[in-house]
């Protein structure tokens, strides 16, 4: 990061970051990063960082920007379409061209952001060149792989087909805006001939005819079109979880902008004015700031959501990163909707990004895990660190899985932590013995994996070798050991090496109960997570009647990541209850945001509401 810098910055509710070099002589050209939509972006969040940083440290000054609607930027007070996106693109390269000095931008985009990037190269004279990898070439045929792939995730995770609202294009809970997904329905593929005489990087997924056609096409109006394989495509977005940063793709582009925009504009006394735009977006309803915070060699991307008026001692929530490597926005926008809603409520929230995720620094090294390791936790520690030095009110931790583990660890031994939101936590220990790998982190139950085995769909899918059969064995045998070792414990607490680890959790949960932090554990049905508490907490949780401080809830019809609308929107509703807690508290009234309900009038009786083990 010595090499560049960047600041998160805000221009007409579109929230963004802008990098620069520090060493390098700045260039003349700028370069706009128009980011994909739905799974692709949440994949492909730490590869434009890290793209960013390539690009800034060969001199280019660079800007990536959050759509209307999506991720940090506001929601458009009115209908826009994709248009409205369109207008944010060009808006993003005024600006870049505005704190840079630049005078002339190259445009990149991945997946829809290609689209974006080649109607802006067809309206602005001052684009000096494009890049497109794997790009979207027609708005009806995405809708429509959209919706299929919709229908396939529900299915893989056993999500009824009812709670698909098949009237709207979703991916992974994302729901594009209707109007968006309207007006790209009837978007047609750019004409080749309007980027004659431009220079133009193609990266072409290997088995995609319409990537090459495109190429093939551009070729033939252009000698300036240079076609790559974007054989890293795959490994980007297959899973959130694994996605890998095409460093070749980020190599090749380098080497091919140094080459077609060589023309520099200042020496290495590089400057970047940004105080025109502050990193400030908000409505009538909320503020909020986006900023890095530095500590213990890191520099943490964070967004604050502030009530308007916001007094010092309104309670604080704290929002880890959603599943690992989800980042601050949330695997759906999750963390966004449900921060905006608690500070409508008067509660502040804050989201950020933890080490090796999204747009924080530094990297881990390729193969290196963070997740169940000391890292998070530590993440989460500087926010608790900065919160504090903020804000006065009780602070509470919000986590789903992994980052419900840092959180259930930083809380047991930080006595500032003052209440826990606990959401399809799958470990509470971490065995020593087990290498921090993905293999070894799965969620799916035995009762889960039945089901699965009598499926239909799933049988199809496995008949024709699109189930990883390896996997699947190696996660059933996983899950048979446990619950072997589950029965043993009820017997013999202390022979095996899971029994030792469900006494050091159970330490925890009672140093929890002793300072009185409420813990509200809350569980997709059928997820492994439900196993582990009934490890702990015996079968039917009866132990649960020894933690008073204790609250359990859960949600049907949904997967590990709550996936379905209903689902998110029931985690929602528990945060905003939880938030009734700590308001009453404080003595403090709560402001029930459109579309969630608050039930809560005393404590005692906000326990007994959020205990139903009923969707």
């Amino acid at each position: 990061m010595s090499e560049t810098d960047a600041k998160p910055i805000a221009f007409d509710g579109v929230s963004a970051l802008v990098s620069w070099p520090l060493r390098e002589p700045q260039r003349r050209t700028g370069v706009l990063l128009c980011r994909p939509w739905g799974r692709d972006e949440v994949c492909s969040r730490k590869f434009y960082r890290c793209l960013a940083d390539a690009l800034a440290g060969a001199g280019f000054p660079v800007l990536r920007f959050d759509y209307p609607g999506t991720v940090d930027s506001l929601d458009p007070a009115e209908k826009s379409g994709f248009e409205g996106w369109i207008n944010a693109a060009s808006r993003s390269a005024d600006v870049l061209k505005g704190v840079s000095g630049c005078d002339k931008i190259v445009c990149f985009g991945f997946g829809l952001g290609a689209l974006v990037a080649q109607v802006l190269a067809t309206r602005r004279s001052d684009i000096a060149g494009m890049i497109n990898a794997a790009p979207v070439l027609g708005g009806k045929r995405y809708i429509r792989e959209l919706a299929l792939h919709a229908k396939v995730l529900y299915e893989t995770e056993q999500i009824p087909l009812h709670r698909l609202d098949t009237t709207r294009t979703s991916i992974l809970g994302n729901v594009m805006p209707d109007d968006v997904a309207a007006e790209l329905s009837r978007k047609k593929p750019e004409d080749p001939s309007h980027f004659a005489g431009m220079p133009v990087l193609l990266f072409a997924r290997p088995n995609s005819k319409a990537d090459k056609d495109f190429g093939e096409a551009l070729q033939s109006v252009s000698d300036q079109v240079k076609l790559c394989d974007f054989d890293e495509h795959d490994a980007l977005t297959a899973e959130v979880l694994t996605a890998r940063v095409p460093q070749k793709l980020i190599a090749t582009c380098t080497a091919w902008l140094r080459e077609t925009q060589p023309d520099l504009m200042r020496g290495p006394d590089n400057s970047i004015e940004t105080a025109t735009y502050p990193p400030i977006v908000g409505t009538s309803g909320f503020t909020e700031t986006t900023a890095f915070v530095k500590a213990e060699g890191r520099k943490l991307l964070t967004v604050t959501t502030s009530p308007v008026a916001c007094p010092p001692d309104a309670p604080v929530f704290i929002f880890g990163n959603t599943g690992g490597y989800d980042h601050h926005g949330g695997l759906a926008r999750d963390s966004v909707m449900a921060s905006r809603a608690l500070a409508e409520a008067g509660v502040i929230a804050i989201r950020f990004d933890g080490l090796n995720t999204g747009d924080s620094y530094p990297d881990l090294p390729d193969g290196e895990e963070t997740l169940y390791s000391d890292i998070p936790i530590t993440d989460l520690q500087i926010m608790v660190d900065d919160a504090q030095a903020r804000f006065d009110g009780p602070i509470t931790l919000v986590g789903r899985c992994s980052s419900a583990y840092s959180a259930f660890h930083l809380a047991a031994k930080d006595d500032r932590i003052r209440q826990l939101v606990l959401v399809n936590q799958l470990k509470y220990i971490w065995d020593p013995k087990v290498p921090v790998n993905l293999k070894y982190m799965g969620h799916r139950s035995t009762e889960e994996y039945k089901k699965r085995l009598s499926d239909p769909q799933i049988l199809r899918r496995l008949v024709r070798g699109q189930v990883n059969i390896k996997a699947a064995l190696r996660g059933i045998g996983r899950l048979l050991e446990q619950r072997l070792s589950e029965r043993v414990t009820r017997v013999f607490p202390r022979l095996t090496r899971f029994g030792r680890m469900r006494l050091q959790a159970l330490d925890m949960f009672a140093a929890l109960r002793d300072r009185n932090v409420p813990v509200h554990i809350f569980c997709s049905l059928g997820d492994e997570s439900i196993n582990l508490l009934e490890a702990h907490f015996g079968p039917g949780l009866v132990d649960l009647a020894r933690y008073p401080n204790m609250t359990y809830a859960t949600v049907a019809d949904s997967d590990h990541c709550l996936m379905p609308d209903h689902a998110r929107a029931a985690l929602t509703d528990l945060l905003l209850n939880v938030a009734a807690i700590s308001l009453a508290k404080g003595r403090k009234s709560i402001h029930v945001p459109a579309g969630h309900t608050v039930g809560i009038a005393r404590e005692e009786d906000a326990a007994s509401s959020l205990s139903s083990r009923s969707g």
